[in-house]
């Protein structure tokens, strides 16, 4: 065959042995060796020289094993042969392309290098398996670009992902949307499933996290999934549950996006730290066997307001023990009521004064139009600092709106024209005098004291919430609390002034529930006025609008002309007095109900002295 080119050659019967010769040019002489001693020389130092077949053999691609990588091929059996192939010779398995697989392929055991290849799950079982050996203290890493679904429906028993003992593991996943780590101590599967921990997980998006474990297991009950570190970029639904408390898991960073949710169901000391809550709403709930799992949000709603209100938009239900839903700023700032409303307050009417226009109701807080229900003493105004509305206790269903307001003072208590840059803050932004505060109602209200209102010679605040004009049907919390958030800086102070005022009234009241003793002072000081009996009670049976005759469950020790506060349905209270039956459960009312009021509806009595 002397003159014959190798192109002219016919070709090589496949499979190759090995053993076959090959020509080769080595110091300008031309020599032989086989395919299976075909050199392979790395370049650097101290480098070593190998065969070519040994050299391409150090990882194995499911190319090699026939896939194809489109798409659109089937490539479930190539696959799973690849991985028979490294788990048999300890190689890492590679992959680039688009994988169309039509039922579970199993990845454990092996490092696997699928960070440039998709995987479509396009049957409706479990996707892909991955992880370890639950015994085995050190386990293969493994990265996965994407795994999805075309077929089916991802949920618990059928994720997209399922990872199994992952025991000291790195797993890498950009996509997938249902990732699940899985315990199992089945005895069939105990040794290598039981178990996933010390393992660390980067999950770029995984639109549901899950740890939880096998719930009809005729095994051990413990079933752990603990002490994981979990690494996250995006994410919508987070999910702790199973028949054991799965432990110590701690999530880093991550946006919980669009309407999502964190239900631990059943665990104990897991921590999120960092975690964005979007617009939502979010929706956390702790189970009756959660307990002492934190949950740390870094969402503020603009970037320069510097703190949250509310802490989640949505909801959170806690039926366990002692987990918390924190704003990563309340451990650099304190905090203080500086002024607060309740109904277990002691209000009465004809009252001057501080607040003297909040009325003596006992199922909400409500002063009249546009006047004040709450409001704080002096507060040192420093930069910085946050005020925070809370308006609580309201029921479920209600349209809760207030008027908050901050007022501003100079160092000699003179008031100072309030400018809108004076707050950085999402409401309170309509400017009256020396106040800024909500153009209507709203259900909450916050703001941040900025550089420009100390520069303005703002030395002092008053804050306070008033009942909102053409809004009094909406004020129905019952407990208001105005909170100051101050920098824990060695030059911020920090006051706890918020006190009850003491009342002064312009007669004796006759609206309003006091405890025994509580005393009073008429605004002329020549008397005061002691409440010298005061009782609790409800209503034994209905009663309707208009009705003067009521029945009570206890009437002992009231008299004829007491005053008298009955509930309505309508959430006001109905003031009179007794005008007859004082002692006895059958009352007349000196005034017909204003409204209906249910059986068990409170009733209340005060007796006034004068001095």
């Amino acid at each position: 065959m002397a003159g014959t080119k190798i192109s002219e050659l016919p070709a090589a019967t496949l499979p190759l042995t090995g053993a076959e010769l090959v020509p080769v040019v080595q110091s300008g002489a031309t020599v032989q060796t086989t395919l299976a001693t075909m050199p392979y020389v790395p370049t650097g130092t101290g480098a070593v020289t190998t065969t070519v077949q040994a050299k391409l053999r150090q990882t194995a691609s499911v190319k090699d094993f026939g896939a194809v990588g489109d798409g659109v091929a089937d490539d479930t059996a190539a696959i799973q042969a690849a991985i028979t192939y490294c788990l048999s010779n300890g190689l890492t398995l590679c992959a680039e392309g688009s994988y169309r697989v039509t039922s579970s392929i199993n990845f454990r055991y092996i490092t696997v290098d699928f960070s440039n290849a998709s995987i479509n799950v396009a049957h409706a079982g479990i996707g892909i398996f991955i992880g370890g050996n639950a015994t085995n203290a050190n386990n293969p890493e493994q990265k996965f670009f994407s795994v999805t679904r075309s077929v089916g429906t991802d949920s618990s028993a059928t994720p997209t992902v399922r990872c199994i003992g992952a025991k000291g593991q790195h797993i890498y996943v950009d996509r997938a949307t249902y990732f699940q780590i899985y315990a199992d101590t089945e005895p069939a599967v105990n040794a290598t499933d039981y178990s996933s921990a010390y393992s660390s997980f980067w999950l770029k998006y995984a639109e549901t996290i899950e740890l939880t474990n096998n719930p009809a297991t005729t095994g051990s009950s413990v079933q752990w999934i603990n002490e994981n570190q979990f690494y996250l970029n995006r994410t919508s639904n987070i999910l702790i549950n199973g028949t054991y408390a799965h432990n110590h898991n701690n999530f880093y960073s991550g946006a919980l996006e669009n309407t999502a949710s964190i239900n631990i169901d059943r665990g104990s000391d897991n921590y999120f730290y960092g975690m964005r809550f979007e617009t939502g709403p979010t929706t956390i709930v702790f189970g009756t066997n959660a307990s002492r799992n934190i949950i740390q949000n870094t969402w503020d709603s603009s970037e320069s307001i510097g703190f949250l209100s509310p802490i989640v938009t949505g909801t959170i239900t806690d039926n366990g023990v002692s987990n918390v839903v924190y704003d990563s700023k309340s451990v650099i700032y304190r905090s203080n009521i500086v002024a607060g409303a309740s109904i277990a307050d002691a209000i009465v009417n004809n009252k001057s004064g501080q607040a003297s226009a909040r009325l003596p109701q006992l199922q909400r807080i409500i002063a009249g139009n546009n006047t004040d229900a709450c409001v704080s003493d002096f507060v040192q105004a420093v930069q910085d600092d946050v005020y925070q509305f809370n308006y609580r206790n309201e029921n479920s269903g209600d349209t809760v709106r207030y008027r908050a307001y901050v007022a501003f003072y100079d160092k000699n208590l003179v008031a100072v024209t309030a400018v809108t840059n004076f707050l950085t803050t999402g409401n309170l932004t309509a400017a009256s005098g020396n106040i800024l505060t909500n153009g209507t109602g709203a259900s909450y209200a916050y703001g941040r004291l900025t550089a420009a209102a100390i520069t303005a010679g703002v030395a002092y605040v008053v804050l306070g919430v008033r009942s909102s004009n053409g809004q009094l049907a909406n004020a129905l919390s019952r407990d208001i609390d105005v909170v100051r958030y101050s920098k824990t800086t060695i030059n911020n102070p920090l006051e706890a002034r918020y006190q009850s005022p003491m009342q002064m009234v312009t007669a004796i009241p006759t609206q309003g529930f006091v405890p025994l003793g509580w005393t009073c002072v008429n605004t002329n000081g020549l008397s005061f006025y002691i409440c010298i009996f005061s009782l609790e009670t409800t209503l034994s049976a209905g009663a309707l609008s208009g009705a003067t005759s009521i029945t009570v469950a206890n009437g002992t020790g009231t008299a004829n002309g007491d005053v008298i506060g009955i509930n309505l349905d309508n959430r006001d209270t109905h003031w009179t007095t007794i005008a007859s039956g004082g002692g006895t459960t059958s009352i007349t009312l000196t005034a017909g109900l204003a409204g209906s009021a249910a059986s068990g509806s409170r009733v209340v009595f005060n007796r006034w002295a004068t001095k």
